[in-house]
């Protein structure tokens, strides 16, 4: 596959996840999905995000910069939000957070068959307190 395709892929799927139109996630997604290097379905990878939105409703991300090699796309993305709902055990404090976040998509034959994320946790938590 072409970086070019990946990056579309990954594209669609983020407008997907911003639009919570999770119902259309098997079309970027396989039934079973490696996260973290985990291996989940999606099912629980939607459930795992709508967690996130649980305590964050107003959720958003930003791509700042997106870079692909083959099959493999990297984003650097800005996420806010506005911190309504129990989050990490942390009860809702209704401030707005904004952190810094990195996501790595594989994708092959056009569905996205993992995802690594790594986001400023400490930062996070640090403007909730």
């Amino acid at each position: 596959m072409l970086a070019a395709d990946s990056k579309a892929v990954v594209l669609q799927y983020a407008g997907v996840m911003a639009e919570r139109r999770f119902d259309e996630l098997y079309k970027y997604m396989p039934e079973k999905v490696h996260f973290n290097d985990v291996e989940i379905s999606r099912d629980r990878f939607v459930t795992q995000f709508s967690e996130q939105l649980a305590g964050f409703p107003d959720w958003t991300f930003e791509p700042l910069h997106i870079v692909t090699e083959g099959e493999f796309v990297v984003a650097h993305l800005r996420s806010t939000g506005t911190h309504k709902g129990r989050f990490m055990g942390i009860e809702p404090t209704g401030k707005s957070i904004a952190v810094t976040e990195f996501s790595m998509y594989r994708v092959v034959d056009e569905k996205i068959v993992a995802v690594w994320v790594l986001f400023d946790a400490l930062s996070l938590t640090q403007q909730l307190a």
